[in-house]
């Protein structure tokens, strides 16, 4: 089924959830025509990235009362590929130092000794085959089609005791903020439309800096995320801009 994915900005001036907004979430538009539901807990959320579908999220929650009528909630995967890499064994050098190592099978090979009857003897010859440094044969499961995520420019009130969500980008929203103050460091979320997902943007920390405090690669999801050894209140008064690579026009980032 398709879905309509959610900023991070949406998703959390909008959130109603009793559980606080994490920025390790991944939201999905309410429908209830394509939505997740009692017992698909920790089934995949994918989107396509240059045309290769990657796993986005995994389910985590939704409505409780009626499926569909708010938010379906993801964990968000690439928020935890150091523990995935880890916990699979595969992180950084596990790969270049693995050495050659033999596998061996045994295949039956039949041959007939003559006694007062011909009874068959079973004798194995072992077989021995090697796989390349750092490989491993593993099974996929059969996955479905390629469907795409599809983002309307406009998203719906998500309830009635909610705050009433505004069109995501326009003119003059083409890139919305959210920051969130951590001791005497800010992060700053720069929150794009989906379809510029793998754009190269520079960061300018006020509209008079002359270069970028920040150099970055859109996420799957329109995203970037920075910390600033400031205040979100200093961040917030001299302005977020944002320019994509090769660009003369400069956005600033609204909330």
């Amino acid at each position: 089924m398709r879905v309509q994915l959610l900023s991070r900005s949406v998703c959390s001036s909008a959130w109603t959830y009793n559980v606080p907004y994490s920025f390790n979430f991944v939201c999905v538009a309410p429908s209830l025509a394509s939505t997740v539901c009692n017992g698909d807990s920790g089934g995949p959320l994918f989107v396509e990235v240059a045309g290769v579908r990657k796993i986005a999220g995994v389910t985590s929650f939704g409505s409780a009362a009626r499926c569909g009528e708010n938010f379906a909630v993801f964990t968000r995967v690439s928020a935890f590929l150091g523990w995935i890499t880890g916990v699979a064994g595969i992180g950084a050098g596990s790969s270049t130092t693995t050495s050659v190592r033999p596998v061996v099978t045994t295949v039956p090979v039949v041959t007939t000794v003559p006694v007062v009857t011909t009874v068959p003897v079973v004798t194995t010859v072992p077989v021995v085959t090697t796989v390349p440094p750092g490989s491993q044969v593993v099974v996929f499961p059969e996955v479905p089609p390629l469907l795409p995520v599809s983002v309307p420019p406009l998203y719906p009130t998500v309830s009635d005791r909610g705050r009433p969500v505004l069109p995501k980008f326009s003119t003059t929203r083409a890139f919305q903020l959210v920051t969130e103050q951590f001791g005497g460091k800010c992060t700053v979320d720069v929150d794009a439309d989906v379809s510029l997902r793998g754009k190269r943007v520079e960061i300018f920390l006020s509209k008079s800096e002359k270069k970028p405090a920040f150099r970055r690669i859109l996420d799957e999801f329109g995203d970037t995320r920075i910390g600033v050894s400031k205040s979100c209140g200093t961040v917030l008064r001299t302005g977020v801009f944002v320019q994509l690579e090769g660009s003369v026009t400069r956005f600033r980032a609204v909330l």
